[in-house]
């Protein structure tokens, strides 16, 4: 194991989950507002794609894999697709 990447990857996990918390906070408690609440999960997919990326030459390319990387992939790849489904959602609403 690659002591210089557990901590990269524990500081991307724990980035990731307060960021969602976060979400899930001001969506509850705050403001409620579908447009900030949609706004804050395009900043955080953004975010997830630069994880992805960074996950992709950290580990996809990496001799010793470490498995620790899948769970900020998985957040990331489901942020991803929420924006996508609320996308779609809105589209189908839109024209539909």
């Amino acid at each position: 194991m690659n002591k210089r990447t557990i901590p990269v990857i524990v500081i991307i996990i724990i980035i990731q989950l307060l960021s969602l918390g976060n979400l899930y906070y001001v969506h509850r408690h705050k403001s409620g507002h579908i447009p900030v609440d949609f706004i804050m999960l395009n900043i955080l997919a953004f975010l997830s794609i630069i994880t992805l990326v960074i996950a992709y030459f950290l580990y996809f390319k990496a001799d010793n894999k470490q498995k620790i990387w899948w769970l900020p992939i998985f957040l990331s790849v489901i942020t991803i697709l929420t924006l996508l489904g609320s996308y779609a959602v809105m589209l189908m609403e839109k024209y539909g």
